[in-house]
């Protein structure tokens, strides 16, 4: 069975999906590789969860083994929280030399989505 989650279940599903992003070429395009690699993939997978979590859109299984992160960005859009949130991941996962790279990335990215309503899912 699948559910919404709770604050409580952040802890489990940020582990979750660390373990599941680990090797996805995305993710280690984000983050930098270095002796804090490991730290740096739970704060990119805490902002995945917070993220989402924000706009109603985390669900896990209820053994909290499965992870879903799911929103309509239309329906639900960037607050500035969010702002607040990309910092402090700049900060700690990608680094303020990789900024101008990260934010490229994130227009071309956003460039192919719709304008109108429809589901985004997270970290695809």
């Amino acid at each position: 069975m699948i559910r919404r989650a709770t604050i409580q279940d952040r802890t489990r599903a940020v582990k979750v999906l660390a373990e599941s992003f680990d090797a996805n070429p995305a993710v280690n395009d984000t983050i930098i590789s270095d002796n804090k690699r490991n730290q740096r993939l739970i704060a990119l997978m805490e902002y995945v969860f917070d993220t989402g979590f924000s706009r109603g859109g985390v669900f896990v299984t209820e053994d909290v083994n499965g992870v879903l992160v799911l929103y309509d960005p239309v329906l639900a859009p960037a607050r500035v929280s969010d702002y607040f949130r990309q910092l402090k991941l700049i900060h700690k996962c990608g680094g303020w030399s990789r900024m101008r790279y990260a934010s490229s990335k994130d227009k071309k990215m956003a460039s192919f989505r719709p304008a109108t309503s429809h589901l985004y899912l997270q970290m695809i």
